[in-house]
Order: C-alpha cells, then structure tokens, then sequence
C-alpha cells in the first residue's frame, strides 16, 4: 500500500515528464528563526528531505554563516561552501554536494565579516546561480537566526518564508522582532509560522495565535500557521547518526507534520505549472 509520500513522489514525477517546453525556476523558500536553539536548522533540513521525499527535486542551502549545522545533520563532506560562492571562488553547481536520499547540499561556511558583509554584486550572483540551476523544482534556505545583508537578500528573493519559533516566551519576542525587520524589507513575501517543539497541538496554536496577533496589530500583517513539529525521541537520534528524521522515521508524527507541510507548500506552484497535477497534490496530501 502506497504512503502519502510514495502517492506524491509518483505524481511529481509525472507532472515532470509532462510538462511541455521550459521547466519553470526554482521555488526558493526561507527558513528563519528569531533565535537560536528554536530548531530552525533542524525544520529547515527535514522540510528540505521531506520535499525530495516526495518527488521534488531539491537543494538545501546552509545560508546561515554563523554555523555550519546543516553539513552536521547531512553528513556532508569537506568541499566547497556557500563561502567560496560569496567571494567568488567557485559556482554554486560546483560547490553542491550529494545529501541524504536524493537531497542536495550547498554546505555552510563560518561566519566572517567579509562574508555576512559581502556586497550586493555578490548576494546577487548566489540568487541568480541558485535560481538558474537546471533540474530544480524546489530550492530551501536556512537562514538561521538573526538578520545581516545576507539573510536580507534571502528573504527579498524568497517566493515563501516560515518563521520558526518554540512556545517560549523569549522565543515569541525574537520571532517577532525578526519578522517586524525583514517585512519591513519586503512585505509581499508570504509568511507563515513553524512552530516547533510544542507539547500538544493547543500549545502551537496559542504560540502561534500570539505572534499572529502582533503581526496584525502592529505590522498589519497577516501570518498563517504552517505546521507544528512535536518534539519526539526521534529527531534526537536521526541528529546522532547525522541523517534527517524525516527519512529515518517517517511515520513519527514530526516527520508527517513536515511531510503533510511540503505537501501543502507545492500547492505554491508557477502558474504555468500542470493544474491538474495541483489537484492531485492537493488530495495526496489530505
């Protein structure tokens, strides 16, 4: 019997071969948290393996430079980094590596001033090789916590942003805080909240009812509560053996939460893409 990753990963597929003349470009999608420890590194890998689980063909980009977890939680080796991109030492089809299943990686590098200060020149080409890149639906950045020039261009290019957040107080503040910063850079961009580590799905929906009011009221900003991520022993485990839960424990509800969330964010699609592949996605995913 097919699982719901298995139902869209062969009606990916077949919306692939389908398609007549050029393939739209990549969609490219922002992960971002306010501060650290929230997960955002963590939802932003799993939301990436969960998209190449189901059909789409992926890039993870460890855009935050103050870290390089995404290689940690990848198992990436040493090569190329999104750094040697920035200065201009290499492309960006270059410095992509093979990731877990069929999951690939543009690796992190540390933070450095003349990489989170890099000029506009630069930023502009790491879009525009990013978005160009052949056989790509779907593109995610982690953006990790905080802003700089860098995580600023991320977010004006993105055609989707999530804001991760836990319950926690201090963590609500700095979501809001981050959001108030970065949509005041582009408020066209849709954003919509992650809210991670929740113990019970009523404590995500208030977590995320306090931060949706502070948009409104003092951003005029409408955000929608994209998933909720439980915490569960598996994520724990998946980190140790350096590969996403997401394809170590599908069935956990953490993996199904950003299953059903990658399901629900192909619905974004170009609009020149198949519509009758979107009803499909749309009904896989129920």
């Amino acid at each position: 019997m097919l699982d719901q990753a298995d139902r869209l990963r062969r009606l990916m597929h077949g919306a692939r071969t389908a398609r007549p003349g050029r393939a739209p470009r990549p969609r490219l999608l922002v992960v971002a948290g306010g501060k650290g420890g929230v997960g955002t590194t963590t939802v932003a890998v799993n939301l990436a393996a969960a998209f190449a689980r189901i059909g789409r063909r992926t890039v993870l980009v460890d855009g935050n430079l103050g870290r390089c977890d995404v290689a940690a939680l990848c198992d990436t080796r040493e090569g190329y980094t999104i750094g040697d991109v920035l200065a201009g030492r290499q492309r960006v089809a270059a410095a992509i590596q093979a990731g877990p299943g069929d999951l690939r990686v543009l690796p992190g590098a540390w933070a450095t001033g003349h990489l989170t200060d890099c000029d506009a020149a630069a930023q502009e080409r790491l879009i525009l090789e990013l978005t160009g890149l052949d056989g790509v639906d779907q593109i995610v950045i982690d953006a990790g916590c905080g802003v700089n020039r860098v995580v600023e261009r991320f977010w004006r290019s993105s055609d989707h942003a999530l804001l991760v957040s836990t319950p926690d107080s201090t963590s609500v503040m700095d979501a809001y805080a981050t959001v108030k910063t970065l949509a005041a850079i582009h408020r066209t961009v849709a954003v919509e909240t992650v809210i991670n580590r929740a113990a019970n799905e009523r404590q995500a929906r208030e977590t995320h009812a306090r931060l949706a009011e502070a948009g409104r009221r003092f951003l005029g900003l409408d955000l929608a509560q994209a998933a909720a991520v439980a915490e569960s022993p598996q994520i724990a485990a998946a980190a140790a053996r350096r590969c996403p839960f997401v394809l170590l424990s599908p069935a956990c509800p953490a993996s199904q939460s950003l299953i059903q969330l990658a399901a629900n964010l192909c619905r974004f699609q170009s609009p020149g893409e198949n519509h009758e592949s979107q009803q499909t996605i749309q009904a896989a995913g129920a």
